[in-house]
């Protein structure tokens, strides 16, 4: 992936989705969530560990392949997938 997936201070998020991030605790900053549709007002976090997120980018060309064989396979029912 391009290099210039950065936050505005610099950091990477690619590499926070595939390795996992430390999510900071806060304390004294106003922060607003929406939770089961009730608006919850805090000043304190807990800081947490989010795990990694497995995910994947497509190049075009990877894009053209997947288009492709999906074409092919679409009215005979041979596509098969891989399970984890």
């Amino acid at each position: 992936m391009d290099d210039s997936v950065r936050s505005s201070k610099g950091f990477f998020y690619p590499k926070a989705l595939n390795d996992g991030a430390t999510v900071p605790p806060v304390d004294g900053k106003l922060m607003v969530f929406e939770i089961d549709g009730h608006t919850v007002f805090t000043y304190k976090r807990k800081g947490f560990k989010l795990g990694p997120f497995p995910f994947m980018i497509f190049q075009e060309q990877d894009k053209v392949r997947i288009t492709e064989e999906f074409a092919k396979n679409l009215f005979t029912g041979n596509l098969q997938f891989k399970n984890s």
